[in-house]
């Protein structure tokens, strides 16, 4: 490719706006002017059409799983790692606790390896598992694929997270978070929908719970229970 043609797809990138015009000389504002003469026919037959509802939501909401996935398999590989690792001090164990309970048997290879007999003494090894995690994906009733929160819960600290997404309440109200526990019996406000990603503590919820959210009248629920329930999501254990 010459250096000529190189000009020319320069010029072509600017006028598409994909590269920044920067300074340009007059040769190549007059280059980049002919190429948006020639978009602007291909503009001209293609009529502008709009985004449909909630395609930013759908796109925020993928990006936030795919997060909430990768922050999954990450713990699942740690976990594993756990296991090998346990697995390997259970096998070191078991060899220590041969020598511990056979009388003599590590005073006879320190024997064996030109070594003085060792006093008596102690030894302690902790194993243990990384720490799990209860997910929900808060859908929309009637469209299941439009996430309107997703619900992380940590058992160990009964801390609660939760992650909207940028679903829009019907007009002249507002959307509340609820908790019910076991999916039934009384439920729980969480406080009005969050603008942004938020954490409650001192949750106590457990796998079978359910997460929902509800259309209310501006200002919240009046009487503490969830006037036009929307979305549902049932919490679950998140598998490593």
């Amino acid at each position: 490719m010459g250096r000529a043609d190189e000009r020319d797809i320069d010029a072509a990138e600017r006028a598409l706006g994909v590269v920044p015009r920067g300074r340009e000389s007059a040769r190549e504002a007059e280059a980049r002017e002919a190429w948006e003469m020639r978009f602007a026919g291909l503009a001209a037959v293609i009529p502008p059409v709009a985004p449909p509802p909630g395609l930013f939501g759908t796109i925020e909401t993928k990006i936030q799983l795919d997060e909430t996935v990768v922050e999954l398999q990450a713990e699942r590989r740690r976990r594993r790692a756990w296991r090998r690792a346990s697995g390997v001090l259970g096998a070191v164990a078991a060899v220590l606790l041969a020598f511990v309970l056979v009388p003599g048997a590590l005073d006879r290879v320190r024997q064996a390896a030109g070594l003085a007999p060792a006093d008596d003494g102690a030894l302690t090894l902790a194993t243990g598992d990384g720490p799990v995690r209860y997910v929900a994906l808060v859908r929309h009733d009637d469209d299941p694929t439009l996430t309107g929160l997703v619900v992380q819960v940590d058992p160990d600290t009964g801390e609660l997270t939760l992650v909207p997404t940028r679903v829009a309440p019907p007009e002249n109200s507002v959307f509340e978070v609820w908790h019910l526990p076991g999916g039934e019996g009384t439920p729980r406000s969480l406080g009005l929908f969050p603008e942004g990603k938020i954490t409650v503590e001192a949750v106590m919820a457990q796998p079978g719970d359910t997460f929902s959210i509800s259309a209310e009248p501006l200002g919240g629920s009046p009487d503490g229970y969830p006037s036009e329930p929307l979305f549902h999501g049932t919490l679950t254990l998140a598998s490593f």
